[in-house]
């Protein structure tokens, strides 16, 4: 993993529109990576770590992803096993996708979260310009 480029704009997004509320040293340490899960060979995850705490991954799968059910259920399945396995206090999804696909998501999500407290799914349209302020998905669609 690589410091971020922008590490104002990526605290920023992270306290004000995820709604982290982590304390201020936390924000020293903010690292970035890219990989595609093994279930989802058509779909790059950025992959964000904010203090060794919270792990956040950001997909914008485009059409020519995964069904939306299979790609949230992936992606829930491979964030929990890397927060459990690296002692991560919470896992925040990103789902960059049309409105229309939120209603579905939002059910979806609350069968895969069950009594998870420490998962959260934020749902974001591509013109949302606190993430596109962070470069973070700059080279995806």
């Amino acid at each position: 993993m690589k410091p971020v480029d922008r590490p104002d704009q990526v605290k920023n997004f992270v306290q004000q529109t995820l709604g982290c509320g982590c304390p201020e040293p936390v924000f020293q340490s903010m690292l970035t990576d890219t990989f595609t899960p093994a279930e989802l060979v058509s779909v790059v995850v950025t992959r964000l770590l904010i203090g060794q705490r919270l792990l956040v991954y950001l997909v914008h799968p485009g059409n020519a992803g995964p069904p939306m059910k299979d790609l949230l259920a992936a992606l829930t399945a491979c964030g929990r096993e890397e927060r459990e396995r690296c002692g991560y206090n919470r896992l925040r999804l990103v789902v960059v996708t049309g409105e229309e696909c939120y209603p579905a998501l939002e059910r979806s999500f609350s069968e895969l979260q069950g009594e998870d407290d420490r998962l959260f799914l934020h749902l974001l349209t591509s013109r949302d310009s606190a993430l596109a302020a962070t470069g973070l998905l700059s080279s995806h669609p």
